[in-house]
């Protein structure tokens, strides 16, 4: 367990110590070659001459990346994850929102960025320059009581997706995501075999649920193996049957493209599943039991603004027919850490691991104060069936019709009973129910007939939707989610 900050940190420092396989890529990593890698960019950080840096990394996933996030943790800096993805636009208003004055890239970002650091004036240096060359030096530095790890210390700022307009920095402190950490310590890899954990990576950097990837693994000493070319971290089967990944943190989306890739139930072993960051439908839980069956299923509930779990439940065969008859796998229960309020339908949140925006202004909206107790109002409408909880859709996602009250959630959850569906989005446009579906039948008009006499005997007349599009693959936002205002967007341009 993480009782203080300083637990955290001294649990981290002792792994770095060990001769435990980290990484495998071109060459094999240990926990001492991220030490190493430490000692040369804290040598560089004290020639800074600040007390305190915003730090940007831009690079694909490798060794250099992971030992640099440990390390601006480490020194106490503040850490500002970026894709090199991102349009340019955007990521100069990270780095002018979040006044970075450091960036670390790779050589492929270094040319691609490298004119927007000099015209910000942002100092930047090769992420692989701290990376010895030569032989794993020995001399590595003393972790002595002078060296203090505050839990109010700004750790890292997150960015929002942007879905709505440019994306809100998120402050995280230590004391934030050791928290969180510590539930999911608690309530989740206490299920797993930690020591035999090779945990796989295919989300972005910048998406926040990358944390519940890489500071599990360098808590508990697992193994990672990221995903590297953008084949592998969409479809990412042959993957992890190549790296023998055992322990996978992913969004539905993800298991709806391995549906699509034909898995068989004897392609990948997995210790842990662990599914967070979108509706977890009951269909695709079917899938799961069928063709993955891991070991241990979890679905994690959080955002950003929650460091970012604070709620999981893990998979017990006897609530399947409450998740059937509902639809929704539950969020299960709040971490042992945390407070939760339900006010008007919707689930409020207090507790250490609760943020804020980095602009100040984008608190006022969600940020609440209740019996002198801090709130965050996740905008999530919330039910609690045999004692476990069920995210039933969002503030937004309620709407009146011709005097109907509509959860479009609903009508998604039917949608997806219909066979040969691997995905859906159902939104409104003025009057009308628009129903954007994902499927590998290519003959729509048929598809889109029997989707609707299936809808006709599920569901009353106001709610059959007056739409239908087909996608044969979503569109994803750069956290590989269902990019919802794209297909917006995309309808509108057709009227």
């Amino acid at each position: 367990m993480i009782d203080t900050v300083e637990d955290f940190y001294n649990q981290v420092i002792k792994k770095l110590y060990s001769n435990n396989l980290f990484l495998k890529q071109k060459k094999n990593f240990y926990y001492k070659d991220i030490l190493s890698y430490f000692n040369n960019f804290r040598k560089y950080i004290l020639l800074q001459n600040k007390k305190k840096l915003r730090i940007a990394t831009i690079s694909k996933k490798s060794f250099s990346l992971y030992s640099s996030i440990i390390s601006i943790l480490l020194s106490q800096n503040t850490w500002i994850p970026l894709d090199d993805d991102l349009p340019v636009n955007v990521i100069k208003f990270i780095l002018k929102d979040s006044k970075t004055n450091l960036a670390l890239v790779d050589s492929e970002s270094e040319r691609k960025f490298g004119f927007l650091f000099n015209k910000l004036k942002i100092k930047y240096k090769n992420i692989d320059n701290f990376v010895h060359k030569k032989k794993r030096h020995e001399n590595y530095f003393s972790f002595n009581k002078d060296f203090k790890f505050s839990k109010k210390n700004l750790a890292m700022i997150f960015y929002t997706s942007g879905s709505t307009g440019m994306p809100k920095g998120v402050k995280i402190s230590n004391e934030n995501f050791t928290s969180s950490l510590n539930g999911q310590i608690k309530h989740i890899f206490s299920y797993l075999n930690a020591k035999k954990l090779i945990f796989g990576d295919y989300h972005n950097t910048s998406f926040v649920i990358s944390l519940n990837i890489l500071l599990p693994c360098i808590y508990l000493g697992a193994e990672i193996s990221p995903a590297i070319s953008l084949k592998d971290r969409l479809f990412p089967l042959d993957h992890i049957k190549k790296n023998k990944v055992n322990c996978i943190v992913t969004l539905p989306s993800t298991i709806s493209r391995l549906r699509l890739s034909g898995i068989k139930k004897s392609d990948i072993k997995l210790n842990g599943l662990l599914i967070c960051g979108e509706t977890f439908y009951y269909d695709t839980l079917k899938f799961i039991i069928s063709k993955i069956a891991p070991k241990h299923l979890f679905n994690c509930y959080g955002s950003t603004e929650l460091s970012p779990w604070v709620f999981s439940y893990k998979f017990n065969p006897k609530d399947l027919n409450n998740i059937k008859k509902i639809g929704l796998v539950p969020i299960g229960q709040n971490f042992f850490n945390t407070k939760i309020r339900i006010h008007k339908k919707l689930l409020l949140v207090s507790g250490p691991m609760v943020n804020t925006y980095l602009q100040k202004k984008d608190n006022l909206q969600n940020h609440l104060k209740i019996n002198q107790k801090y709130y965050y109002c996740t905008n999530d409408i919330i039910k609690k069936y045999n004692e476990l909880y069920y995210v039933m859709g969002r503030s937004d996602s309620v709407v009146k019709i011709r005097g109907y009250r509509i959860e479009l959630k609903g009508i998604e959850t039917r949608i997806r009973e219909f066979k040969n569906v691997t995905n859906t989005f159902v939104f409104v446009n003025g009057k009308k129910i628009i129903a954007a579906i994902e499927t590998n039948k290519k003959n729509q008009e048929i598809f889109k007939n029997k989707i609707r006499e299936h809808l006709v005997y599920n569901l009353p007349n106001y709610m059959i939707p007056n739409e239908f599009i087909i996608y044969l693959k979503f569109p994803l936002n750069k956290s590989y989610k269902v990019n919802r205002y794209l297909i917006k967007k995309s309808y509108n341009l057709k009227l």
